[in-house]
């Protein structure tokens, strides 16, 4: 839960795991420091600030699985999440992202 934390606390972090590698070599450590990223619940997610129709603030987060939103406060957690299979057509234009879901549900006359 690193958002709870300080700057000053992440840094502290930091520097105590850096102490605690001396002696390895540079790809050990690299290895080491991508096994425990990648267990990060935002590992691979790339996030965009967003407004909503409403005017609401938003994360949306773009990742191999599809397209998730996301509350300011919390990026661990997704308020939903759009899979790839589910998106119909992705729209971008004028500093306006449009995505069409399909729903199962919808009639074509």
């Amino acid at each position: 839960m690193l958002h709870k934390h300080s700057l000053s606390f992440c840094e502290e972090r930091v520097i105590s795991y850096y102490k605690s590698f001396i002696g390895y070599t540079r790809g050990l450590s690299i290895v080491n420091y991508m096994a425990i990223v990648e267990n990060l619940p935002t590992y691979g997610i790339h996030f965009y600030e967003v407004n909503d129709k409403d005017g609401a603030a938003w994360l949306l987060g773009l990742s191999h699985q599809g397209v998730s939103l996301y509350e300011h406060a919390d990026k661990t957690k997704a308020k939903k999440v759009y899979f790839w299979r589910q998106l119909e057509n992705l729209y971008f234009r004028d500093k306006k992202f449009s995505i069409e879901v399909y729903d199962p549900k919808r009639q074509v006359m």
